[in-house]
């Protein structure tokens, strides 16, 4: 237990940016999930689109990239 909190009181910085990309992240993801349509046609295709506004599909997509990159810079930062 002590080694674990020792370890947190050193890296204190690097969980919350961990903390606020996941959050980041998590919403992007929602609205892409939230937004996304399909559609089975009777040719045997499945066809997916996303409905909304396009800068906000956009940004979605983004924070989800920035997000992902960011936790793994963290976690390559914290153990090299």
């Amino acid at each position: 237990m002590e080694q674990i909190l020792q370890f947190i009181s050193e890296n204190k910085y690097h969980l919350i940016i961990i903390i606020i990309a996941f959050i980041i992240q998590f919403e992007g993801l929602a609205y892409l999930i939230q937004n996304k349509q399909s559609d089975f046609s009777y040719s045997g295709y499945t066809y997916e689109w996303y409905e909304g506004d396009t800068n906000k599909t956009i940004l979605a997509i983004l924070a989800f990239i920035f997000g992902i990159t960011t936790i793994t810079v963290c976690i390559l930062h914290l153990y090299i």
